[in-house]
C-alpha cells in the first residue's frame, strides 16, 4: 500500500465530497426550475407534433440528469455529515503529506555506518 497515495485520497476525499454534495444540489434546484419551466410551455402553449417531440425530448434529458444527481447524493448523504466534521483535519493531513514526502526524501538518502567493518560500509552503501 502506497501511504502518500492513502493519505492524498482520504484528504482530496474529505475537501471534495461536500462540494460535489452541495453541487449536486444546486444542480438539482437548477434542473427543477427548468423543468417548472418547461411543463409551463407544455401548459400554456399549443405546439405541433415537432415542436411537442422536441420538448419532450428535452425534458426527458433534464429528468435523467437530475435522477443522476439525486442518486449521487443519495449515495453522498451518508458520509457527508462525517466528512463536513473533518473539514478542521485538512490543514493536518496536508502537513502529514508533505512530511511524507520529505521522509521518502530522507529515505532515498539514507545511508548505512558500519560500526566495526568499516570497510565493507562502501560496499553497502553502493547497494542502492
Amino acid at each position: 500500500m502506497e501511504i502518500e497515495q492513502t493519505t492524498i485520497i482520504i484528504r482530496d476525499a474529505i475537501r471534495d465530497i461536500p462540494k460535489q454534495y452541495n453541487a449536486n444540489a444546486d444542480r438539482i434546484r437548477e434542473l427543477e426550475r427548468e423543468r417548472i419551466d418547461l411543463l409551463h410551455l407544455i401548459e400554456l402553449v399549443d405546439l405541433n407534433a415537432r415542436e411537442g417531440y422536441k420538448v419532450y425530448k428535452e425534458l426527458q434529458s433534464l429528468q435523467k440528469e437530475r435522477r443522476k444527481m439525486k442518486d449521487e447524493n443519495e449515495l453522498l448523504k451518508h458520509v457527508i455529515q462525517s466528512f463536513s466534521n473533518m473539514k478542521g483535519q485538512l490543514k493536518h493531513l496536508d502537513k502529514a503529506i508533505g512530511d511524507i514526502r520529505n521522509e521518502k526524501i530522507n529515505l532515498d538518502k539514507r545511508s548505512y555506518r558500519c560500526r566495526s567493518r568499516k570497510d565493507l560500509e562502501k560496499i553497502i552503501n553502493e547497494v542502492k
